[in-house]
C-alpha cells in the first residue's frame, strides 16, 4: 500500500511537472507578446500624433504625388538616354579604362584615350540625348510602386544610372581635351543631372546612389575646369551643385528606414499569427526556437526599434557636423538579446551612411565654391585672396564646412587655389 501511495504521488508530481513546463512558457509568451503590444500601441499613437504620413505607403504617395510632369522629369530622360544603349553596354563597361590616378589637370595619355574613345563608340545617341539633363536640374524621380515586401523592391533603374555616369564623365573630359569647353561643362552638368533624377526615392539604396552621381559629377568637374576655359554655364553649374549639396539625403534615408522596418514586422506579425514567419517576408532562421522568440517579442522588439530609429531621424536633423556624436551617444542594442532580434538585423550601418553623406555634402559645397572662385578669377583677373571677398553676386554666402561646422577653408597658393 506504502508503495502505490509512493507511485501515485510521483505520479502527479511528474505530472504537475509536465503541466508547468507546458504552461509557464504559454503564460510567457501571452503575457510578454500583451506587454509588447501595449508599448507599440504607445509608440504609434505618439509618431501618429507628432510626425503623421510617418508610414512607408504615406511616404510613397507623397514621393509620388511630388514628381514633376514627364517633361520636367530627369530621372525619364536618363531613362530613355539608357534604352538607347547598345544591347552588350554593361558588359563593355566593365572594359572602361580605370581613371588614372593623377593630378585632374593633366591630360590622358594616348592610349587610355583611344580606349576611352573605342569603349564609348555606339553610344553616341545615349550621350547626345543624356546631355538634356543639363536643362533638366530640378529633381525628378520614378513611379515607385512598392512590392507587398519592400526589403524586395528592385531598383534597377536606378542602378542603369550609374553606367550612365561614367559615360557622361569620360564624355566630359573628352570634350575638355578636345577644346569644346562649353560642351564639356554641358555634360558636367549633365553627370550631376544623373543624382537630381534619383529625386527623394525613399530608400538609402536610392540616396546612397544619389551622393555617388554627385561625386562622379565632382570628379568630372575638377577635370573640365582644369582642363581649359568655358565661356557659359558656370553660374548655373554653381547653383547646382549647391543645391544638390544641401538635399538631405541622410534625413530622407532614415525616414524610409524606419517605415520600411514597420512595415517589415507588421508582415512577420500577420505571418506568426499564421502560425510561422513566412519565408518570403524576411529570412531570419529556419529554426522554430527563432520563429518563437520574435512572434513572443515582436511588439516590443518593433517598439524599441521604432523609438530608436526616431533617435537616429533626429539626429540626421542636426547640422551635418554634430550628427555623428548624436549618433554615437545613443544607446547601441544588446548584442544577445533575443527581445531585440529584429532591430538589430534590419537596422542599417547608420554611421557609415552618415558618414559617407556628409563627405558627398562637402565636397558638393567644396566645389560649387571653386566655382565661384573660378567666376571671381575670369571678372577679376585674380583668384580672390578669401572667400569673404567674392561679391555676393557670384557666391551670396560662405558655405559651412560640414566637418566642422565653421567657414569652408580656403588657400590661394602660387598657381591654384585649396
Amino acid at each position: 500500500m506504502r508503495r502505490f501511495l509512493t507511485w501515485k504521488w510521483l505520479g502527479r508530481a511528474a505530472l504537475m511537472v509536465f503541466v508547468l513546463v507546458l504552461t509557464v512558457p504559454l503564460v510567457y509568451h501571452v503575457v510578454v507578446r500583451w506587454q509588447g503590444q501595449k508599448e507599440l500601441a504607445a509608440v504609434f499613437a505618439k509618431l501618429d500624433r507628432d510626425e503623421p504620413g510617418w508610414r512607408l505607403d504615406d511616404i510613397v504617395r507623397a514621393t509620388n504625388a511630388s514628381l514633376p510632369p514627364d517633361e520636367r522629369n530627369p530621372f525619364v530622360l536618363a531613362k530613355a538616354a539608357n534604352d538607347l544603349l547598345p544591347p552588350n553596354s554593361k558588359e563593355r563597361s566593365k572594359n572602361f579604362p580605370v581613371w588614372p590616378a593623377a593630378e585632374p589637370n593633366v591630360l590622358l595619355d594616348a592610349a587610355t584615350k583611344a580606349r576611352f574613345v573605342a569603349a564609348l563608340r555606339g553610344m553616341e545617341p545615349t550621350i547626345e540625348l543624356a546631355r538634356g539633363l543639363a536643362d533638366l536640374p530640378d529633381a525628378g524621380g520614378d513611379v515607385i510602386v512598392m512590392p507587398a515586401n519592400p526589403l524586395n523592391r528592385e531598383m534597377g533603374r536606378e542602378s542603369d544610372l550609374g553606367l550612365m555616369q561614367r559615360l557622361l564623365r569620360a564624355d566630359a573630359i573628352l570634350l575638355a581635351e578636345d577644346g569644346k569647353h562649353d560642351e564639356a561643362v554641358r555634360s558636367v552638368r549633365a553627370s550631376l543631372g544623373t543624382a537630381h533624377a534619383l529625386g527623394d526615392d525613399p530608400s538609402h539604396i536610392g540616396q546612397r546612389a544619389r551622393a555617388g552621381g554627385g561625386t562622379n559629377a565632382v570628379r568630372a568637374i575638377e577635370s573640365v575646369l582644369n582642363l581649359g576655359e568655358s565661356r557659359a554655364g558656370l553660374t548655373e553649374l554653381q547653383a547646382e551643385l549647391a543645391r544638390e549639396s544641401e538635399a538631405p539625403k541622410f534625413l530622407i534615408g532614415m525616414i524610409s528606414e524606419r517605415a520600411v522596418f514597420e512595415r517589415v514586422c507588421a508582415d512577420i506579425d500577420s505571418g506568426a499569427a499564421a502560425g510561422g514567419v513566412p519565408a518570403s517576408t524576411f529570412q531570419l532562421s529556419e529554426a522554430k526556437l527563432t520563429s518563437l522568440l520574435i512572434r513572443t517579442h515582436l511588439g516590443g522588439d518593433q517598439a524599441f526599434g521604432l523609438e530608436l530609429l526616431t533617435k537616429h531621424i533626429e539626429a540626421a536633423k542636426l547640422p551635418p557636423h554634430k550628427r555623428l556624436a548624436a549618433l554615437k551617444a545613443i544607446q547601441p542594442i544588446p548584442v544577445r538579446d533575443p527581445r531585440k532580434m529584429l532591430t538589430r538585423l534590419l537596422l542599417p550601418a547608420v554611421d557609415k551612411v552618415c558618414a559617407a553623406t556628409r563627405r558627398g555634402q562637402g565636397e558638393l559645397a567644396a566645389v560649387a565654391t571653386g566655382v565661384a572662385c573660378e567666376r571671381h578669377r575670369r571678372k577679376f583677373g585674380q583668384w580672390p585672396a578669401t572667400l569673404g571677398d567674392i561679391p555676393k553676386d557670384i557666391l551670396a554666402a560662405v558655405p559651412t564646412d560640414p566637418g566642422d561646422g565653421k567657414a569652408l577653408k580656403y588657400k590661394r597658393l602660387a598657381d591654384r587655389i585649396v
